[in-house]
């Protein structure tokens, strides 16, 4: 997974490919928390849950095709 566009001012850590690899074969069944599943960014709360929320949004998505 890469962000290839992020425009905030806080909360750059998600665009790390360390927190990112977290990801990496997810499969959408299972919900993901920040804080439990998936770990949290002191300071980046907003874009590490906006990002969790879309990306099982669009997992879902592509598995209903």
């Amino acid at each position: 997974m890469r962000v290839h566009n992020y425009q905030a001012t806080h909360g750059q850590e998600v665009t790390s490919p360390g927190w990112l690899k977290q990801f990496v074969g997810y499969d959408g069944i299972k919900s993901l928390v920040v804080g439990r599943e998936i770990d949290a960014i002191s300071g980046a709360t907003i874009s590490a849950d906006a990002i969790t929320m879309n990306l099982q949004r669009r997992i879902r998505f592509v598995r209903a095709l």
